[in-house]
């Protein structure tokens, strides 16, 4: 079982990943609010798909080999699940139990 706090610490280690690749005018922080992704966030679809396997890659080393973020129901609600950090670990968090 994954805390959220584990699954938020892996989401900044995506942070920092895509972080160092992108321009300092897009820069995430490593805030729960930080928006990620749609209107007022700092990936672009290239960006989303970067960050999301950064993010897998963290949540399956953290001992949840069979994680994924690609799955239908995520790619289906991309405002949604990842609209902040918060939400996003939330969604994890649901997933990994």
């Amino acid at each position: 079982m994954a805390s959220k706090q584990q699954i938020t610490d892996a989401i900044y280690g995506a942070i920092d990943e895509v972080n160092a690749a992108q321009g300092s005018e897009n820069q995430i922080t490593k805030d729960p609010k930080a928006i990620l992704f749609g209107q007022g966030g700092k990936l672009d679809s290239l960006g989303l798909l970067t960050f999301v396997l950064q993010v897998e890659q963290r949540v399956q080393a953290a001992g949840h080999p069979s994680f994924t973020l690609t799955d239908e129901k995520a790619m289906a609600d991309t405002a949604t699940v990842f609209r902040t950090v918060d939400t996003l670990a939330d969604y994890i968090v649901s997933r990994v139990g």
